[in-house]
């Protein structure tokens, strides 16, 4: 298990990497994660490379699902209990990665107000968590593209066959 939850949370900070930060005209990342000696240490450094703050906003109140995210945030991290958020250093295997990680909390935190909605009105945000049916839903209007998964088996439900599983 702790090799899956390492895979899920490298391949998390790729996404953010991917998703929420800027390249420049020769296509490359401007300031990607360090080369040579650094990165076989296992370091990433997103400065200027990413957003700072990078703002993860959920869909509900934290749960085990959201797991992931607060995984990257670095020992004691600010709480703010008033807006229901959660901020510190990002970090990749224990490693800084030179920018903060904000997540906040969704469901009655917002309103119930849609995660699709609030990545259209809250500029701040610069990653949403968007179930299919939401995306599926609001594609005309409000489009948004997956760029992780963050589970590959939901937590949601089980499915059995007992014609497969007698």
């Amino acid at each position: 298990m702790p090799r899956f939850r390492l895979a899920m949370i490298v391949l998390l900070a790729a996404a953010l990497a991917a998703a929420g930060c800027s390249f420049g005209d020769d296509n490359k990342p401007s300031g990607a994660a360090q080369t040579g000696s650094g990165a076989a240490q296992g370091r990433v450094d997103l400065r200027g490379v990413c957003p700072d703050p990078i703002v993860v906003q959920t869909d509900w109140f934290p749960e085990t699902e959201y797991g992931v995210y607060y995984h990257m945030l670095a020992p004691n991290p600010k709480v703010d209990v008033k807006r229901q958020r959660v901020s510190g250093p990002m970090v990749v295997d224990g490693q800084p990665t030179g920018v903060q990680l904000e997540v906040r909390s969704g469901g009655p935190a917002t309103d119930f107000k849609l995660v699709s909605e609030q990545l259209y009105t809250d500029k701040s945000i610069t990653l949403g968590q968007v179930n299919t049916d939401e995306a599926i839903r609001f594609s005309a209007k409000q489009p948004t593209l997956a760029v992780v998964a963050p589970m590959e088996i939901s937590p949601f439900m089980i499915m059995w066959d007992p014609g497969t599983y007698p």
